[in-house]
């Protein structure tokens, strides 16, 4: 082959090179351009106006299903270590999913509610408010997407746990419900309520459980299918609704650790026949 091809293929090769790196630099300044103008808002709140955002990294797949996670580092006036929780864009899955009221509900809880239960645990003098949440810094609502944007605690040292482990022996549900009541019990008389178990009596506080885990009951069979899957058979819902496909069949797929599920279920259906909880 003669030099002067060579010079051509080499020149063809450097050209798509060169082309495919400011393809790449251009898209990661338009999703930073983009990341930072719902930022800004957030962040003016803590009297900062003037950062710069560095991209960490995404979830991992089969971590969220009707959204992302995008982890970012912000400097400048102060430093903060953030994920934003980002709904799919998919106007198909949008149409056929509760994506958008989700993230609603989300983020009236974070900006409505727990702002006002602080703040009336605050006026009831409080000595151990609830706050085991994360910081919320501010949303970001479009026509085609919503944005919540929370303090990252990975950086205070929690981790998610492994999905196909049980957080705890079913065997110890009563014990779980216990300790639950206690607590609850404690934090109203924390309030100022002199004698919390007239205002809800234990047995009325299992009645309820009995009530609304049917709910829950029902749920499992979908969300032991979920943590049963594997991170390359997780099925991505927005795609499939592109493809014509309904919400409830992207979860229809075969999944390969049947064992998992099986053994999850087994243990479900088993306590709530033996505790007649249907």
């Amino acid at each position: 082959m003669s030099c002067d091809i060579w010079c051509v293929i080499i020149k063809i090769l450097l050209d798509n090179c060169i082309n495919n790196a400011f393809q790449k630099l251009f898209v990661s300044k338009m999703v930073e351009a983009e990341i930072k103008s719902w930022l800004t808002p957030a962040l003016r709140k803590e009297n900062v106006s003037d950062f710069s955002v560095k991209i960490l990294g995404n979830s991992e797949k089969g971590d969220g299903y009707l959204g992302d996670i995008i982890f970012l580092e912000i400097a400048g006036e102060k430093h903060y270590n953030l994920v934003a929780k980002c709904s799919k864009r998919s106007k198909t899955l949008r149409e056929k999913s509760p994506v958008k009221n989700a993230f609603l509900n989300e983020i009236f809880m974070y900006e409505k509610v727990h702002p006002t239960f602080l703040q009336f645990q605050n006026d009831h003098n409080c000595e151990k408010p609830f706050v085991s949440y994360p910081k919320c810094y501010g949303s970001f609502i479009s026509d085609d997407m919503e944005v919540i944007i929370l303090e990252n605690l990975k950086k205070s040292g929690f981790e998610l746990w492994p999905k196909k482990e049980p957080l705890s022996d079913l065997e110890n549900l009563d014990d779980v419900l216990n300790t639950y009541f206690d607590s609850f019990t404690r934090h109203l008389k924390s309030l100022g309520i002199s004698e919390p178990e007239l205002l809800y009596p234990k047995s009325e506080f299992l009645k309820d459980w009995k009530k609304f885990c049917k709910f829950g009951i029902l749920m499992s069979t979908l969300l032991m299918k979920i943590v049963s899957t594997d991170k390359d058979e997780v099925i991505d819902i927005a795609e499939a609704a592109e493809k014509g496909k309904g919400f409830t069949d992207s979860f229809r797929n075969e999944i390969r650790d049947k064992d998992n599920f099986k053994r999850r279920m087994k243990a479900i259906i088993e306590h709530v026949v033996k505790n007649d909880l249907i």
